[in-house]
């Protein structure tokens, strides 16, 4: 897994971003059609705290994190349907 600069502008470190997804609760191909695919994934901290994390799948076995916050409030039906309630 890579890191864009975007993937800390919120103060999240590395360590923290890969224990996340490593704890993933909820993984979700935001938009698989796009050139490169988004997915989401909805992960706790070390703390517990629920993040929102976005990568790109660029090729095989590589993938670029772009996006790391706290949980909004619109991504979490997601944690009991698993779905997009954007989509």
């Amino acid at each position: 897994m890579e890191f864009h600069r975007s993937a800390f502008r919120h103060g999240h470190s590395e360590p923290v971003i890969l224990h996340a997804i490593e704890h993933a609760l909820v993984v979700v191909d935001l938009d698989p059609d796009a050139d490169p695919p988004k997915v989401l994934a909805i992960d706790p901290d070390f703390a517990g705290n629920l993040l929102e994390i976005i990568w790109l799948e660029l090729a095989k076995q590589v993938e670029l994190v772009i996006h790391t916050m706290a949980l909004r409030p619109v991504f979490y039906e997601m944690l009991t349907t698993g779905q997009d309630p954007t989509a």
